[in-house]
């Protein structure tokens, strides 16, 4: 019991670290793409993954369109308007990135 327990939680270890792994992958990728549309690089000098998209990183709603379809196409998922307006902070994107993924 105690050696599948084990196993058990080395595999759990590795598929959480498989997955902080693929989130760090996914913010990278969503970072680029903001980086594109703001006009003043030093916005991202203390960026975390709560900084809001159009009050910290100044990018307007018109570009936020851009970003979706750029991340539609990137991740070949679809995001519906609802979804977009609830797109407040980078955190908020990425975790739409996963919803729709699975």
């Amino acid at each position: 019991m105690l050696v599948y327990l084990y196993r058990k939680f080395k595999i759990i270890t590795f598929a959480n670290y498989k997955n902080l792994r693929n989130m760090k992958q996914i913010e990278n990728k969503v970072v680029e793409f903001m980086k594109r549309y703001t006009l003043n690089e030093e916005v991202w000098d203390n960026y975390n993954l709560d900084t809001k998209i159009i009050n910290d990183l100044k990018i307007n709603s018109a570009r936020i369109v851009d970003i979706v379809l750029d991340i539609e196409e990137e991740f070949g998922i679809e995001l519906e308007d609802e979804s977009i307006g609830k797109l407040i902070t980078i955190r908020d994107v990425i975790e739409q990135i996963k919803e729709k993924s699975k």
